[in-house]
C-alpha cells in the first residue's frame, strides 16, 4: 500500500512519455514504452521511486532493447493467439450448442465460465513471462549468472 503513490507516478509519467512519443511519429513511441516498460515492477520490487524506477528499466534495457521488444512481442502474440483459439472454440461451441442467437448476443457460459476461466490462464502467464523478462535483463546487467556459473567450476 504504500508504493501506491509511486505506482500511480510512475503510470502517470509512463502513459505521459508514450503519448508523447507516439505524436512524435510512432517511433519514438516504441523506442519509450520499451525503455520504461520494467518501471511499474521495479517500484515494487526494487522500491525505488518513479523518477528511480524509470531509470532502472532503461539502464536494464539498455543494449538489449531489440532483445526485450522481440520477447515482449512474443509473449503478446502467445497470448493472442491463446485468445483466438479459446474465442473461436467458444463461438463454435455457441453456434451448434443449439439455442437461437441473434447477431451479437454473448451466451451466458461466455461471460460467466470461459471468460474467467481465460483471464485466469492467460493473465498470470503473461505477468510471469513479463517478470521472467524483467529477472532475466537484471541478471545479465548485475553479472549473477557469470558469478553462479564460476562459483558452480570451483
Amino acid at each position: 500500500v504504500r508504493r501506491v503513490p509511486a505506482l500511480i507516478a510512475v503510470s502517470i509519467l509512463y502513459s505521459l512519455a508514450v503519448f508523447v512519443g507516439f505524436l512524435l511519429l510512432v517511433v519514438p513511441g516504441f523506442i519509450v514504452s520499451v525503455w520504461w516498460v520494467f518501471a511499474l515492477p521495479v517500484v515494487v520490487t526494487q522500491r525505488l521511486g518513479p523518477i528511480a524506477s524509470m531509470g532502472y528499466s532503461r539502464d536494464l534495457v539498455r543494449g538489449h532493447w531489440w532483445r526485450t521488444a522481440v520477447l515482449l512481442t512474443i509473449v503478446v502474440i502467445v497470448m493472442l493467439v491463446v485468445y483466438t483459439a479459446i474465442g473461436l472454440f467458444t463461438g463454435i461451441l455457441a453456434a451448434f450448442g443449439g439455442g437461437a442467437l441473434t447477431p451479437g448476443e454473448v451466451p451466458w457460459y461466455v461471460d460467466f465460465v470461459v471468460g474467467p476461466v481465460m483471464a485466469a490462464v492467460v493473465t498470470p502467464f503473461f505477468y510471469s513471462m513479463f517478470l521472467s523478462i524483467l529477472y532475466d535483463l537484471q541478471v545479465r546487467r548485475e553479472g549473477g549468472d557469470l558469478a553462479e556459473r564460476i562459483a558452480a567450476t570451483a
